[in-house]
């Protein structure tokens, strides 16, 4: 999924960037909780102030067409 959204300039992660080379889920979303093996495939967004409504759009298009 990750290289899926590069092709169209979205760039996402499956872990922080503190924990890029740890082969296990994110501690955050087990002490929120979440099963260890749907934390595993978890996908990590971030924004900020300069994205705009069209950037969601094309993400959620995206997304949605890779499901």
């Amino acid at each position: 999924m990750v290289h899926a959204f590069e092709e169209y300039g979205i760039y996402v992660s499956t872990t922080s960037a503190c924990s890029s080379k740890a082969d296990k889920p994110a501690g955050t979303l087990i002490a929120m909780g979440v099963e260890k093996s749907l934390a595993q495939t978890a996908v990590r967004i971030s924004l900020d102030a300069d994205n705009d409504m069209s950037q969601m759009e094309q993400f959620l298009t995206t997304f949605k067409n890779h499901l």
